[in-house]
């Protein structure tokens, strides 16, 4: 696929963790997703975290609170205040002269993850570097999912 591409040219290390809920009912088992969807925005956001890491981009998959979340972070040199406030504005970069670079990977994000429902937060690590937290809301679990086929 195009992110293990960026994964293996980057020469950066990779690591990714599940994590789930542990109460009762707060997660479901299974989560209905558009998959082009998701890997645009996984693709767009693993692209990003490669080009600013300085070695290790982190992926986390959790589901919290019914929601499907998904946070890349890298041990970059962060976002600036002004990126914090206008990374997801269309057309923003501050990579000046980029014949490569648009501004546009993480506006089609955000709007993508509202399409399903969700959002797109951008923040700085404690220890260093960004992160870019995806949750998707709207999910159909597989009993709704069936309801929807009667």
């Amino acid at each position: 696929t195009a992110a293990e591409e960026l994964l293996r040219q980057s020469g950066r290390s990779l690591s990714l963790e599940w994590r789930r809920a542990d109460r009762p009912g707060m997660a479901r088992e299974s989560y209905l997703l558009d998959r082009n969807l998701l890997r645009e925005i996984f693709e767009n956001l693993l692209s990003n975290a490669l080009r600013f890491a300085a070695e290790r981009v982190r992926i986390e998959l959790a589901v919290e609170d019914q929601l499907l979340v998904m946070t890349v972070s890298d041990d970059g040199r962060g976002f600036s205040e002004e990126a914090l406030r206008r990374a997801c504005d269309t057309y923003y970069t501050e990579e000046k002269n980029s014949a490569e670079h648009f501004g546009i990977g993480l506006a089609v994000c955000r709007i993508l993850a509202a399409k399903h429902g969700g959002a797109l937060r951008l923040a700085n690590c404690a220890e260093g570097g960004a992160a870019a937290v995806v949750t998707l809301d709207g999910i159909l679990g597989w009993d709704e999912v069936r309801d929807c086929q009667r």
